[in-house]
């Protein structure tokens, strides 16, 4: 599903993104989830399988276009190991090291959506 889709056009964007978040995106099976996106390498991509936090957290990443489906890549991450830096639909996000383990992924486009 896709925050585009014309059943969602007469929504207010506060409750589409509440309900995004409350329905957890999409039933996924844990063996086809490879890892979050702390545990991606440098360079490595992957795509957005959901989000696994409060709703607070929720809205904020789904805000900044991580979104089921999409396609992210790890660019680097500071001396520290925080924060880290990806790439994601044409903008480069920093993301704290909890926020990135929130954020679950698949190296499949297929099991992404």
């Amino acid at each position: 599903m896709h925050i585009y889709e014309s059943q969602f056009l007469g929504i207010a964007p506060i409750i589409l993104l509440s309900y995004l978040c409350s329905r957890k995106f999409k039933h996924i099976e844990m063996e086809n989830v490879t890892e979050t996106l702390l545990d991606l390498k440098d360079g490595a991509s992957a795509y957005i399988c959901g989000i696994e936090a409060e709703a607070a957290l929720c809205n904020r990443l789904s805000d900044l276009g991580f979104l089921p489906g999409e396609q992210v890549t790890r660019l680097y991450s500071a001396p520290g190991g925080s924060p880290l830096v990806f790439h994601i639909m044409g903008q480069d996000i920093s993301l704290r090291r909890h926020e990135a383990s929130a954020v679950r992924a698949t190296h499949n486009s297929a099991d992404a959506v």
